[in-house]
């Protein structure tokens, strides 16, 4: 089975266990044991694996004649994820200092923000929960830590970070990043180059995977809970889902993962998705990575889920998962499009 083929199969975990297989489609070794996880990701040798794929597109003549790509390459500068080294610890740095500064602001204003949506979403006798609920909340939340004011909501920009996009949608996203660009320019607070690239880095890296991993979650408990009043699911503590099923990773080497050989040059994937659910409770915060790139918003992440759990467990309403329907053409992220539920209450 190729993950690239296999449509109706993205949203589940691939069926291996342990140990390592090659995607031919890919190109890319693939895994979710968790051994070789750790292994990879604590090693110096294995290299974050975004970049270089795009880099090589945007190089592209033909793609370069048509469209500068000034915006991408700037975003990709930029963020965290696709940076190693010195560079990789000063952004970081600078992403966890605006995450801490701004997480009491957004805590106490997440319950007073979240409670209308819940209300004016289940009084009615379907609801749904990805766009009354989960984009409205990820709007506000990446506006608390200065992204962008006005967004395409047509344009993905986290797509950014996939190198099996279109050309058509890769300048659609080059269009988008570089209103946004303007857009925070233009704010009148005088935002320096770095301020305004974190803007960016926000929208890129925060919105699709918390609006895919709020969206996932629910469905994961609901799903699990036909039929039930709200406030008497027993709500996870942990994420019972993940926006980001899997990270990408390089081999600077030749070398010998536990039982593996990898030839120098080589891309794997590494699935996580499989550490979220409502019965994962071991390594579960492995979902969100290990080593020197961990998410850095995992503990506001945690937060925000807390937070939506809470002022959903103070419902009465009984509610079951009508519909359901995933993104279609994202090999990156599971986001869904739409959660619909029937409302009793």
């Amino acid at each position: 089975m190729s993950l690239i083929t296999e449509h109706n199969d993205r949203h589940q975990s691939p069926g291996v266990s342990q140990g390592v297989w090659f995607d031919d489609a890919l190109s890319v070794y693939v895994t979710q044991d968790l051994s070789v996880i750790s292994a990879i990701l604590r090693s110096p040798d294995w290299v974050v694996a975004y970049r270089e794929p795009v880099d090589r597109i945007l190089g592209d003549t033909m793609l370069g004649a048509q469209t500068r790509y000034d915006t991408t390459r700037f975003a990709f500068e930029n963020l965290p994820l696709a940076n190693e080294g010195d560079r990789h610890s000063q952004l970081r740095r600078a992403f966890a200092l605006r995450l801490a500064a701004h997480r009491e602001e957004l805590e106490v204003s997440l319950p007073g923000v979240l409670a209308p949506m819940v209300d004016q979403a289940l009084s009615k006798p379907s609801a749904d929960l990805v766009g009354e609920i989960v984009l409205p909340l990820v709007r506000h939340i990446l506006q608390v830590y200065g992204a962008p004011e006005h967004v395409d909501e047509t344009v993905s920009v986290s797509q950014v970070l996939d190198p099996l996009i279109s050309l058509g949608r890769r300048q659609r996203i080059e269009k988008s990043l570089t209103n946004m660009r303007a857009d925070l320019a233009a704010a009148g607070d005088g935002l320096t180059e770095a301020e305004i690239a974190q803007g960016l880095s926000f929208q890129i890296l925060g919105g699709d995977s918390l609006a895919g991993s709020l969206s996932a979650s629910l469905f994961a408990v609901l799903d699990a809970h036909p039929g039930w009043r709200l406030c008497d699911i027993d709500w996870p503590e942990h994420i019972a889902g993940t926006g980001v099923p899997y990270i990408a990773r390089r081999c600077t080497r030749a070398m010998r993962v536990n039982a593996y050989d990898f030839e120098e040059g080589a891309f794997i994937r590494l699935y996580l998705r499989q550490f979220a659910g409502l019965a994962r409770k071991a390594n579960a915060e492995t979902v969100f990575g290990i080593g020197r790139h961990v998410c850095p918003g995992k503990n506001i992440s945690l937060r925000i889920w807390a937070i939506m759990a809470d002022v959903l467990a103070r419902r009465a309403e009984s509610v079951r998962v009508r519909s359901y329907r995933w993104r279609s053409s994202d090999y990156v992220f599971d986001h869904l499009d739409e959660l619909v539920l029937d409302v009793h209450g």
